[in-house]
C-alpha cells in the first residue's frame, strides 16, 4: 500500500498517509472546492488499510478551519476509521485544536458523540 501525500494549499490542508507507520496526519485550513475529489485518494486508501492495520493507527487533526462540505467528508474519514476500531483495531485520534477556537472543539467534541472511538482533544 502507498503513501498518501497532499501537499497543502491555500484552501486544502496538508495529508501525510503513511501505512507503513500507522499513521495519518492532516493539518492546515480545509475548504477545497470539491471536498470529496480532495479527499478520494486518502478515502480509498483508508478502506484497504483498515482491514490491514496491524499495530496501533495514529490519526493526529491538525484542522484550523473546515467548512460544511468538508465536515461531511472528515465524518465519512472518521467512520471508516470507527469500523476498524469496531473489529478491534488498535486506534488513537488526535484533534488539535487552538484553545480560542470553540468552533473547532465543539466540532470535534460533536464527533466524539458520533463514533465509538474516542477523539483525544488537545488545546494547543
Amino acid at each position: 500500500m502507498e503513501k498518501v501525500f497532499i501537499k497543502a494549499s491555500k484552501s486544502t490542508p496538508e495529508v501525510n498517509f503513511d501505512p507503513e507507520e500507522s499513521r495519518l496526519v492532516i493539518k492546515g485550513e480545509s475548504y477545497p472546492e470539491n471536498s470529496i475529489k480532495f479527499y478520494k485518494p486518502l478515502i480509498e486508501s483508508l478502506k484497504q488499510f483498515s482491514d490491514q492495520i496491524s499495530t496501533k493507527f495514529i490519526v493526529d487533526i491538525k484542522l484550523t478551519y473546515l467548512n460544511t462540505s468538508s465536515i461531511k467528508t472528515i465524518i465519512n474519514i472518521l467512520d471508516i476509521i470507527d469500523n476498524a476500531y469496531q473489529h478491534g483495531k488498535d486506534i488513537e485520534i488526535n484533534w488539535y485544536y487552538e484553545s480560542d477556537n470553540e468552533i473547532l472543539y465543539e466540532t470535534a467534541a460533536e464527533f466524539n458523540s458520533f463514533f465509538d472511538v474516542k477523539i483525544n482533544l488537545i488545546s494547543e
